[in-house]
């Protein structure tokens, strides 16, 4: 089976279009953190250009990188839960680039389960 990959913009539907990860990197030129995990936004070339927009709103946010002294997990949701927010406020569905997309989703769910595990058994 191949994978299909969303070959427009997931805001707009406009293109042309670059992968975005929406969990982001710890800082600049570092390696991001859930590379499989990516949306589809329309760049450069677009009147839109969703992928500096939702730049933008994680400078303006705060949220480019990593902050300091940031938990690296909390850090992957609130930046996910605000490209949720990006796209509920444009009356889109978060849409992911693919299959492997998804899976990456997938593995980042079940870490955040691992890790409120770990949380309860410690408390208990």
């Amino acid at each position: 089976m191949t994978a299909r990959l969303v070959r427009t913009c997931a805001v707009c539907g406009s293109g042309p279009t670059e992968l975005h990860h929406p969990t982001c990197r710890p800082g600049p030129e570092l390696p991001y953190f859930d590379p499989g995990l990516r949306i589809v936004l329309c760049s450069g070339g677009s009147v839109h250009n969703h992928h500096d927009r939702v730049g933008e709103a994680l400078r303006d946010l705060g949220l480019a990188f990593l902050p300091s002294g940031a938990n690296p997990l909390s850090y992957r949701v609130v930046t996910l839960a605000m490209h949720a927010g990006y796209f509920a406020d444009a009356d889109r569905g978060l849409i992911l680039a693919d299959g492997a997309a998804s899976r990456s989703l997938q593995r980042l769910l079940l870490e955040v389960d691992e890790a409120l595990s770990n949380t309860e058994e410690a408390a208990a």
